[in-house]
């Protein structure tokens, strides 16, 4: 198994080098595994952070292997579509353009040798001075070795929110679908063109590929914006996710049938699982919307050289006819992955597919390619029932200004 996998990482990282970055979460090597991004090191809270606050975003992150190669990291500013602003570095961010990341640990006792880093933001050698988007870079000794892109939010409290839950405007949504109009009240902030000056996106489940974004108010009301459309904010409910753990392995758990132990690795056989697609709701599961926690038991996270690297079996009731299905959930990135597509095996007569993951408990769903995007309607079936976060997130731009200020989140359960 380790001699397989060095081959991969060399590959892997023989053919990221040259691509160009792009402003969405995207990991560039196959060899980086594990990695998670959050607020304090809370595995399920997403990376917005209060501008000039005391707490701190927490990467971390694994590159399979024996060699710790050379990393560094630069910080980009961006406008609230994600694409880069006009300002210079001194404005947005005091500090270095790039730094080296020095905070990593070499796996121990595993069958799959690793290297485990970590890097805190802000910190000593970097501070960021605006509200918005940004998005981290890593690369390996320069940028056009790339490694992976991270977004995160820097964000200010300077609005008021108030949000209401509707029916779908066309019927034949009312029992699948989400609608919700919300208000800002703006009172105490200068604005001369407020219709004009303030753009909502929102965000369901802390996923960016599925965002609605450059909302506009539709129209003021005694210094409150008012978002009241027909038929705009609207998502599709989806289901549940389906979920697996593997923190012991010493045991089987709910979803585990099988763990088998070999001289060079750790195989996890999960239960078959069939199409949620037909299927009425239920209201007894409870999930954290498709995200997934590295941990093993009786350690964290900040120990992640000694957890194990396990080869995950996915098997999935479908015939050989079927159009691409592929797992997707926050560890593909919400992203219709080559290494994630199921495939046909005619032995066992279903789709199936192995997959490398780390100790930890995982969330995740069946889908297929809709324009390029992940749709879940097929495999997971969609309910009005279905418990999601949604996210509202204000930008304010004033007339003339060069850069869009984050000036409020606000979280939501449906």
């Amino acid at each position: 198994m380790r001699k397989y996998l060095l081959i991969f990482i060399i590959f892997g990282s023989v053919l990221c080098r040259g691509q160009n970055w792009v402003n969405i979460d995207t990991i560039y090597d196959p060899s980086v595994k594990s990695l998670k991004f959050n607020l304090g090191g809370l595995q399920t809270v997403q990376p917005f952070i209060p501008l000039n606050s005391d707490l701190s975003l927490k990467l971390n992150w694994d590159i399979l292997g024996e060699d710790a190669p050379q990393l560094r990291y630069k910080i980009e500013y961006c406008n609230a579509d994600w694409s880069p602003t006009l300002l210079q570095r001194y404005e947005f961010m005091d500090g270095f353009e790039d730094e080296p990341i020095r905070d990593f640990i070499f796996s121990s006792g595993t069958f799959v040798s690793y290297i485990h880093y970590s890097l805190n933001l802000p910190n000593d050698n970097i501070r960021w001075l605006l509200s918005g988007n940004y998005l981290l870079h890593v690369y390996i000794d320069d940028p056009r070795t790339p490694l992976f892109t991270r977004r995160f939010c820097v964000t200010e409290s300077l609005a008021k929110f108030g949000y209401t839950m509707n029916n779908p405007t066309e019927s034949y949504l009312v029992d699948t679908h989400h609608e919700f109009d919300f208000e800002i009240g703006i009172k105490g902030l200068y604005m001369t063109q407020p219709l004009t000056e303030i753009q909502a996106v929102i965000t369901q489940n802390n996923r960016w590929d599925n965002a609605i974004s450059g909302v506009r108010p539709k129209f003021l009301r005694n210094e409150v914006l008012v978002f009241d459309y027909e038929n705009k904010i609207v998502f599709s409910g989806g289901k549940e996710f389906r979920n697996f753990d593997i923190r012991n392995i010493r045991v089987t758990t709910p979803f585990v049938k099988k763990i088998i132990k070999y001289n060079n690795g750790i195989e996890a056989l999960l239960v078959k699982e069939k199409s949620k697609g037909g299927s009425t709701y239920n209201s007894g599961i409870i999930d954290a919307d498709g995200k997934f926690i590295i941990q093993s038991q009786g350690q964290d996270f900040d120990e992640g050289d000694r957890s194990e690297y396990v080869e995950v079996v996915f098997d999935l009731a479908g015939d050989e006819d079927e159009e691409p299905v592929y797992i997707v959930g926050e560890l593909t990135d919400w992203q219709l992955k080559e290494e994630f597509r199921m495939k046909y095996d005619p032995t066992a007569k279903c789709l199936t597919n192995r997959v490398l993951l780390k100790q930890g408990r995982y969330e995740y769903g069946f889908a297929t390619n809709v324009n390029g995007k992940a749709n879940f309607d097929r495999w997971e079936g969609n309910s009005k029932d279905t418990q999601n976060t949604y996210s509202v997130l204000i930008y304010h731009r004033p007339f003339g200004q060069r850069y869009d200020r984050l000036i409020g989140v606000f979280s939501f359960k449906s």
